[in-house]
């Protein structure tokens, strides 16, 4: 089952508990805390959520909400653009996971750049193909 809340719905006030969310947040300034704050809470209550955020290390929400609750925290390389928007973000970005249940880790894949999930916290490719295609690049630079 789908569920999109809109800016309308105020996503904040809904009850995540029985979804599987994925949340990329308003970025403007007292708003990013909020929403990694319904994350956690909501992860508490039996909820699945992805939080794309702002990589501010330094801000209190992000250690308050962030590093010391989520279960995981990816932070990605470069700066993200959506759709056919001619600029990036003004910021890196971090993936924030709430509510993992299980013991595989979300890693990013050396080859393609997909994200996949690893039974080892030490894979580098999401497939056979990308460790092959990785390994016939590396190859063919040496000669």
């Amino acid at each position: 089952m789908q569920k999109f809340f809109t800016k309308e719905d105020d996503g904040l006030i809904q009850d995540w508990k029985k979804y599987r969310v994925f949340c990329n947040p308003p970025t403007t300034r007292g708003q990013v805390g909020k929403w990694a704050r319904k994350a956690y809470e909501a992860s508490q209550a039996g909820a699945l959520v992805v939080l794309l955020v702002p990589s501010r290390t330094g801000a209190k929400w992000f250690l308050d909400w962030v590093k010391s609750k989520a279960d995981e925290l990816l932070f990605l390389r470069g700066r993200l653009k959506f759709g056919n928007a001619e600029n990036s973000a003004s910021f890196d970005s971090a993936i924030a996971i709430y509510g993992k249940r299980d013991r595989r880790s979300l890693l990013i894949c050396q080859h393609c750049g997909d994200f996949f999930l690893a039974q080892r916290a030490d894979a580098k490719f999401c497939s056979n193909a990308c460790r092959q295609a990785a390994y016939d690049y590396r190859a063919k630079c040496k000669k």
